[in-house]
């Protein structure tokens, strides 16, 4: 495939609003470098492996990027679809609009985003660090699209979902922690495209 507009020729259900900007042949198979539409400019991902086989997402810790998977995916089984994102203002993506926030909820929303470019409805999510707390984010307020939830080196006491409702009140102030989340979210998606739609 050449630079420029990806066709989707070779993988089904991928649209004309991912621009593939290089891939080639590497130790898991044909590798891609995509550009995702979004309001604010575009989410950059690297992607291994056919779209056929069960999705991974990859999500990179703080101030870092989809860089970081190049060495671990390779060791890892290749019967996988394995995408590596990077998160706003991070590696390739877009840089957020003047107005929004680098904040956990703006990240959970990108998680959403490429989730449904991609046409996933269930997929594991592979989370370092920062990532797997947005990945724990993601999974506590949408568990039916969460196969599994995979944490390098992060901290997982504030993702479990079931938790008693003391010990969530206690720690986030309120007895609906998950609704909490959700609230954020669409705020955070609402003042996205606002804030995009003042830029036409």
């Amino acid at each position: 495939m050449h630079a420029g507009a990806y066709t989707g020729e070779g993988e089904e259900g991928l649209g004309p609003w991912m621009q593939g900007t290089n891939d080639w042949f590497c130790l898991t198979g044909l590798f891609s470098e995509l550009k995702l539409a979004v309001p604010w400019g575009h989410i950059a991902v690297k992607v291994w492996g056919s779209q056929k086989n069960p999705p991974v997402l990859c999500l990179h810790g703080w101030l870092d990027n989809a860089n970081s998977f190049d060495r671990l995916i390779p060791l890892l089984p290749q019967d996988f679809h394995y995408v590596a994102m990077d998160f706003g203002g991070h590696g390739l993506s877009s840089h957020y609009k003047p107005g929004l926030l680098y904040n956990h909820q703006n990240f959970v929303s990108e998680v959403r985003r490429v989730a449904a470019a991609f046409k996933w409805t269930q997929f594991s999510l592979l989370g370092h660090s920062f990532g797997g707390t947005v990945g724990g984010m993601f999974s506590c307020i949408f568990p039916e699209m969460v196969d599994k939830l995979i944490l390098l080196d992060s901290t997982p006491f504030l993702l479990d979902c079931n938790v008693g409702n003391d010990f969530k009140e206690a720690v986030m102030g309120t007895p609906d922690f998950g609704g909490y989340l959700q609230l954020c979210l669409l705020w955070t998606l609402r003042r996205q495209e606002s804030v995009a739609e003042g830029d036409n």
